[in-house]
């Protein structure tokens, strides 16, 4: 895709915003979520997901920080919205030198659906030869920008052993008409959309 942007015109640079930990910040969602989800719990429910959050496997890293935000501790919580003011705060200073971020949608392509039952735990998805829990190989890198409030256009990019493959587009806060245009460069730059073949 880089190459694409760059032959027709763009300027594309690897980069990482510094200072700016993409973990930290799934942490940060998992208990401001957790902390605001739990406001609309009744107390017994509240109670009954804090003392089953200890059966979840170490590996549902997201889905524990949900957990653990619904202790609805004030003075945890005051601390996660500071520390993402000052997430926020460097990831604005990085955007202010770029037109935009872009980076991938999920840390996997597109898997094949399959019914789940009303019980059933989720699939775990193979990223990389590791096995992720649904939650972290899904939204796992849409969540930093969800906590941080930053607008993001996901658009698709491609397809990948038959599989659509998409990237996020992420402005600078307050910005989407100038989000909105980046995307409309970078999708003409690359092609739009293809639709990936069909098999039954």
């Amino acid at each position: 895709m880089a190459g694409r942007l760059e032959t027709a015109g763009h300027r594309v640079e690897r980069g990482t915003p510094p200072g700016l930990d993409p973990e930290q910040l799934r942490e940060l969602f998992g208990l401001i979520g957790g902390a605001e989800i739990g406001l609309g719990l009744p107390p017994w429910q509240r109670a009954f997901f804090l003392g089953v959050r200890h059966l979840l496997p170490p590996s549902e890293r997201l889905v524990k920080a949900i957990a653990r935000g619904l202790r609805f501790d004030m003075r945890a919580y005051s601390r996660a919205l500071n520390a993402r003011d000052e997430a926020i705060g460097r990831l604005e200073a990085f955007l202010s030198g770029f037109d935009a971020l872009l980076c991938p949608v999920a840390t996997t392509v597109a898997y094949s659906g399959r019914p789940m039952g009303r019980f059933a735990r989720p699939p775990t998805l193979t990223v990389a030869g590791c096995r992720l829990p649904y939650m972290e190989a899904t939204i796992g890198l849409t969540t930093p920008f969800s906590v941080s409030g930053h607008p993001v256009a996901a658009l698709p990019i491609g397809v990948e052993d038959g599989l659509p493959v998409g990237v996020q587009v992420v402005g600078r806060r307050w910005q989407e008409d100038a989000l909105l245009a980046v995307a409309a460069h970078i999708e003409s730059a690359v092609g739009g959309f293809v639709a990936p073949p069909l098999s039954c």
